[in-house]
């Protein structure tokens, strides 16, 4: 009898590159296939690896999305699994299971936009509401949009309540799932990759290179960051020697073009919008010059970037609503945006005396965590499920 094998539903980035080359280093190959979902003619982030078990789906997007599609192809892999891995739930990769995978185990790998984008939960601050209703586009574009929410809700839904397992490192997002869908669905731990190893990391000349004290705000052009309050707090010391980076090259561009406009306005040169992808090399040595990081979400996100950060031992705010009870749990210090906001000393803010012994600690926690035999171990035993 032929062994079923897991089929894995993903989006076209770096995160799902990093994954497949994981499994496929790691796992049987010949019992993992993976379905990228996209609306591009070509592959953007896995061009360079190698396509065995990996088939494209391309979709609709904007306003076709409510024309329905028919794709054999992915039809044929699902009749072959017996489990799908729902690497972001987006609204295809719901509507392909609830019109071909009738009888399989699934389960749910959250994101977070997957999940928060789409339930009433607070997500921004006053700032970046303002900034949001301001850009809205025409009208129609936003009726259109309506219907699209209005059928991408039904589907979800319909997939949420079949689901077997959500799987997340944040038992709060399971959560959350529980409290906003009818589903019966069991909580798994799940390991992400982190996008910059800690062998890596750990070859980086952790040394400042200026005077300066450098601000890391927020991880992308994403409005959940909510930039622009922590802008208008620090403008206070728009005359002391600081540079604020702030990662704007991906997400919402419209969103992204307004925070750049007001932190040059505020800040001058001191503003640095990084708004092209650069290399995880030069990622990494840029966060080894960060100084402190704030992190204003409302949701848990920025992960890739607060892991790094703190294991090269740097200072991070950020909201209790976030990640932040996943990192107390786990016995990692770390700060809050409501000491931030408390603050009224320039250098108390940067301080970091215990910073040897908070690094170390740290460290081996994450060291811990985020091990490869930790994944491996992980990944096994949610195969089996």
């Amino acid at each position: 009898m032929e062994k079923k094998m897991n089929l894995h539903i993903m989006p076209d980035n770096t995160y799902s590159k990093e994954f497949i080359e994981f499994i496929n280093n790691n796992f049987d190959k010949r019992q993992h296939f993976f379905c990228i979902i996209t609306n591009n003619e070509n592959f953007v982030h896995l061009d360079n690896i190698s396509n065995g078990n990996i088939i494209k789906v391309r979709i609709n997007s904007g306003w076709k999305k409510l024309l329905s599609t028919n794709n054999k192809t992915i039809k044929q892999f699902i009749n072959k699994s017996d489990k799908i891995f729902i690497h972001y739930l987006s609204s295809w990769a719901a509507y392909y299971i609830n019109k071909y995978a009738k009888k399989r185990r699934l389960y749910w790998i959250i994101w977070g936009g997957d999940l928060y984008s789409y339930i009433g939960i607070k997500l921004y601050d006053e700032e970046t509401l303002k900034i949001i209703l301001t850009s809205k586009k025409k009208k129609v574009t936003e009726l259109i949009k309506y219907f699209i929410a209005k059928k991408e809700q039904s589907e979800r839904k319909n997939v949420i309540k079949r689901l077997d397992y959500i799987c997340t490192p944040f038992k709060k997002d399971y959560e959350v799932v529980i409290q906003n869908y009818n589903t019966l669905a069991k909580y798994s731990n799940f390991i992400f990759k982190m996008p910059i190893s800690m062998q890596e990391l750990n070859t980086i000349k952790n040394v400042k290179e200026n005077e300066y004290k450098v601000i890391l705000l927020g991880n992308s052009a994403d409005p959940n960051n909510n930039h622009v309050s922590i802008l208008n707090y620090l403008k206070r010391y728009k005359n002391f020697p600081i540079k604020i980076i702030c990662p704007l090259s991906y997400g919402n561009k419209v969103y992204a073009d307004k925070v750049e406009e007001i932190g040059i306005k505020i800040f001058g040169n001191k503003f640095i919008s990084m708004r092209d992808y650069i290399s995880k090399s030069e990622y990494a040595q840029m966060l080894s010059q960060v100084d402190i990081a704030i992190m204003n979400q409302y949701r848990q996100q920025g992960f890739g970037n607060i892991i790094p950060l703190l294991y090269l031992g740097k200072k991070i705010y950020m909201n209790e609503t976030s990640s932040y009870s996943y990192f107390i749990e786990n016995g990692i210090e770390i700060n809050t945006i409501k000491e931030f906001l408390c603050i009224n000393d320039f250098e108390v803010i940067f301080s970091n005396e215990d910073c040897p012994q908070k690094q170390l600690k740290n460290r081996r926690i994450l060291d811990k965590l985020f091990s490869d035999e930790m994944r491996i171990n992980n990944y096994k035993e949610l195969f089996s499920y």
